[in-house]
């Protein structure tokens, strides 16, 4: 999302409307800046030559020499960043050549004979988080830096990106079977199994139940789904036979797990449906509270948070009455989960500090590591990454502690992803390796999948589009091996946005509409919301701006129906920044106006963004006129 764009790049076509020498420096923090102001530029000034250099593949001699016969052009040199680097040097003709020097000391002392001619130089540097790119370009070309006519700071909203932090819900039962990761002698021990079955007489029911559920285990372990619910449908049988209600309802519940992972929602609720009626009628309250939970689960993943948080409330108010403080636990956890989706963060993190204190009172060691682990993606939702990271490296040494090596993986992953905020990459590429190896080491196929996707949105972030795309289809392979339809829309998602990085739209349309069409399916009303907004910043890329303000009025009306609060006012900001560029200014004012007020009630440092739409309509209509707008709006909206 090109945030600040709009606002910016006035400043930038006003001053290129006038003839004359200028100098200007575009800060980025996402490629696609580059493509589109190119593309703006040649659409505004057509008449103009334009020169493109790859500072890292070119020479000062022949970007001076190519400059000076210009009149009247544009010249451009990319990946500026690079000079400024302390052990940077150039590829000429695939040989490395002079070091990176020669171009920032040429440009500073040909300073005046690039000013003779009527050209502008726009140089782009990838942004540095702390601002030593400029300092650095101030060092190296302090007579250069003198003349410069505009320095632009253009920001891409990311926060719609998917696929980053992996939260933990809570437990789902004592019952459950999710995959925890295969050992090396998974096979033999199945085929010990399966040959065990094979030789019990039919009678031996009871014995015949304990393989078939260390089989179902076995099988789950292996991501081998058909096989468990193969099993688990045997087991249901037996246990209905001989009357076995509790069993049979823990049974329907581990049918529901499977159903679950898979995406298939609904099939799933009507086991936990038929579960839940047998625990009622069998007055099986402890199972009954852990089955509501479940059943919340199927709720969230749709995005009907309204009624997830029913199903909660329901299972919580049972797990206080009968003292099932570890589910009590789990069910404050999910209970924040949805708050935190939501953008009710303080909410949020008081669901979570009575889960931590339940957890930390029962010596629940597993469940404070998975606490504290989403105590911090919650900080760092909110920006404030070093208590984030306190949390993690708490939850971190309680789980290589007690071995939890699946939850290891998991917070290592999540600690790669504060430094990716910080834009520290080197550091969350070490974290990412770690989390991969953990992952592979016990066979936990979809964390490898969810860290090989966010190894993949470093390199993309780093321009390595073609490395970023191997990480993302080896990540898709995963998800659709092992029937992950929701981290498969992700995935689909994902690799969009490198091909629309690259330019290649349509490429990028297709995949986008492989994601939604899952997310449609399977009732993921977030991701569906996600890949809208991806649809419709692609379709304003193509210059088709009624399709994209349908996708994001889509996007909207989705937010506001799921209660996302976060993804509202970046769909409010984004149908402001249309009417912002039509010069609509009276229609884009109240849309940056609810859009700020969100991203305040949020805490998020996001305000920025609309607030700079704001003055800068402020500044062009004036204060006044500005409020007799907002005045209005507000009484039609009573009205309406």
């Amino acid at each position: 999302m090109l945030g600040n764009y709009a606002e910016e790049f006035t400043l930038l076509k006003k001053l290129l409307k006038k003839e004359g020498f200028r100098f200007v420096v575009v800060r980025f923090n996402d490629y696609s800046v580059v493509k589109r102001l190119q593309a703006d530029i040649q659409q505004l000034f057509p008449h103009r030559p334009i020169l493109n250099f790859n500072v890292g593949r070119t020479d000062f001699q022949t970007i001076f020499q190519s400059y000076i016969q210009l009149n009247n052009g544009i010249v451009y040199l990319e990946n500026f960043e690079y000079l400024l680097s302390d052990n940077f040097t150039i590829v000429v003709e695939d040989k490395v050549k002079s070091p990176k020097a020669s171009i920032t000391a040429g440009l500073n002392l040909r300073r005046d004979r690039l000013a003779q001619q009527e050209n502008a130089l726009i140089i782009f540097i990838y942004a540095a988080p702390d601002g030593k790119d400029m300092r650095q370009l101030m060092e190296k070309m302090p007579d250069l830096w003198s003349l410069r006519s505009l320095v632009l700071d253009i920001e891409v909203i990311k926060e719609r990106n998917v696929g980053t932090t992996r939260e933990i819900k809570g437990a789902f039962g004592d019952n459950q079977n999710f995959p925890k990761g295969q050992s090396k002698n998974n096979k033999q021990e199945i085929h010990r199994l399966e040959q065990s079955l094979l030789d019990l007489d039919e009678s031996e029911q009871k014995l015949r139940l304990t393989i078939l559920k260390q089989l179902v285990t076995l099988y789950t372990n292996n991501y081998d789904y058909d096989n468990a619910l193969t099993k688990l449908y045997s087991t249901l049988s037996i246990q209905q036979n001989v009357g076995d209600r509790q069993g049979e309802g823990e049974t329907l519940d581990s049918i529901f797990q499977i159903y679950y992972i898979q995406g298939e929602y609904e099939t799933a609720l009507g086991y936990l449906k038929d579960s839940l009626k047998i625990q009622q009628e069998i007055g099986d309250r402890k199972g009954e509270g852990a089955t509501l939970n479940n059943i919340s689960l199927i709720y969230d993943a749709k995005g009907e948070y309204e009624t997830a948080l029913g199903y909660l409330t329901d299972s919580l108010k049972i797990q206080q009455e009968v003292g099932d403080r570890k589910g009590e636990g789990a069910t404050l956890n999910n209970l924040s989960l949805i708050h935190k989706v939501r953008g009710d963060y303080e909410t949020a993190l008081g669901y979570l500090q009575s889960s931590l204190k339940i957890a930390q009172e029962i010596g629940d060691r597993h469940g404070e590591g998975a606490t504290l682990n989403n105590l911090a993606t919650t900080a760092l939702a909110k920006g404030d990454y070093e208590t984030a990271l306190r949390y993690l490296q708490d939850s971190l040494k309680i789980t290589q502690e007690i071995g939890n090596r699946t939850g290891e993986s998991a917070t290592l992953n999540n600690i790669s992803q504060i430094y990716d905020a910080k834009e520290e990459y080197e550091t969350a590429l070490g974290y990412l390796q770690d989390s991969l190896m953990v992952s592979q080491e016990i066979g936990d196929r979809k964390g490898e999948g969810i860290t090989l996707n966010n190894i993949a949105q470093i390199h993309k972030v780093r321009r390595n589009y073609d490395t970023a795309l191997d990480y993302l289809k080896g990540s898709l392979k995963i998800t659709q091996e092992i029937g992950d339809r929701k981290s498969e829309g992700t995935t689909l998602n994902n690799i969009s946005q490198i091909y629309d990085a690259k330019g290649d739209y349509e490429t990028a349309s297709g995949y986008l509409q492989d994601s939604l069409k899952i997310s449609q399916e399977i009732g993921d009303r977030k991701g569906e919301s996600v890949t809208l907004n991806n649809l419709a910043q692609i379709a304003k890329e193509k210059r088709d701006i009624e399709k994209a303000m349908r996708y994001w009025v889509m996007d909207l009306q989705i937010c506001q129906e799921i209660g996302d609060i976060h993804g509202m006012a970046i769909s409010l900001g984004n149908i402001g920044t249309v009417f912002f560029e039509q010069e609509d200014f009276k229609t884009a004012a109240p849309y940056f106006q609810q859009s700020c007020q969100l991203f305040e009630q949020l805490g998020l440092p996001n305000v920025k963004w609309p607030t700079g739409y704001l003055n800068t309509i402020i500044e062009k209509v004036g204060e006044a006129t500005f409020e007799k707008w907002l005045e209005e709006n507000s009484q039609s909206n009573t009205s309406e």
